[in-house]
Formats: C-alpha cells, structure tokens, sequence
C-alpha cells in the first residue's frame, strides 16, 4: 500500500504490481523511483520546452488548451518520464498564462 501512496514514476508503479502478482515484494526496491517533483529542477525543463515549441505554445494562448498535453509529453520526454505529471501540468499552465 505504501507504494501506491508514494510518488513513484509510473513505470515503477507498474513494476511493483506486476512482480506483487508473483509473489509478495519489497517495497523499498520501488519507493527509491520517485517521481521528479522539485520545481527547481523541472523549472529549466519546463523553459526550454516552451522556447522549443513556439507555435504550441501560441496555439495554447489562443484557447487550444489540447496542447498542453503535448507539451506535458515533451516534459516527460525529457525527463525519461521521471517527472511528476501533476506538478508538470500545474507549471506549465502557470507559465502558458496569456502575457
């Protein structure tokens, strides 16, 4: 349960529930894969994906809120998927308000 309650990566998440379906587990072998949450590291990430993709970033200020997800891919890309897709969202939308 506490693996579930945790904020590990996806993958991880999907690990322990295939390998729990074996047998028990040890969770702390799960727990260490956080998700990357500290906006101080995704922060600069964050930045370079808006400056890399103008035109999306336009199409999100003119009401295509649709493209946020394809931004939030291009976070998660870049961080291998490590990062937590909540705080990428919550980020992202704050940067992408209308200037």
């Amino acid at each position: 349960m506490r693996i579930v309650q945790a904020n590990v990566t996806r993958e991880a998440l999907d690990q322990a529930f295939e390998a729990a379906a074996e047998g028990p587990i040890d969770a702390e072998d799960y727990l260490s894969r956080t998700a990357l949450g500290d906006e101080d590291e995704l922060s600069p990430i964050i930045d370079g994906v808006i400056a890399a993709h103008p035109d999306q970033v336009e199409t999100y200020r003119g009401g295509k809120e649709g493209v946020l997800g394809f931004l939030v891919g291009q976070v998660m890309r870049e961080t291998q998927g490590k990062a937590d897709p909540k705080v990428v969202n919550r980020l992202l939308t704050e940067r992408l308000r209308p200037e």
